[in-house]
């Protein structure tokens, strides 16, 4: 059950942002057990952070 809370959470975080990014890229995220405690603004958040990072997103 926690693994497909992850793989939900994951997936309902990055659907928004996959429009902004770059075609040409296989993203791989891995998902830790804190994860399992954040709610989907959070992680869509942190997604957007380490993308802008990988210099995967424009910073806004």
């Amino acid at each position: 059950m926690q693994r497909n809370r992850a793989k939900r959470l994951l997936r309902a975080a990055i659907q928004p942002l996959l429009a902004q990014l770059p075609s040409g890229y296989d993203l791989v995220l891995v998902a830790r057990q804190p994860l399992l405690a954040e709610k989907t603004p959070a992680v869509q958040t942190a997604l957007e952070y380490c993308l802008r990072r990988a210099g995967l997103m424009d910073n806004e």
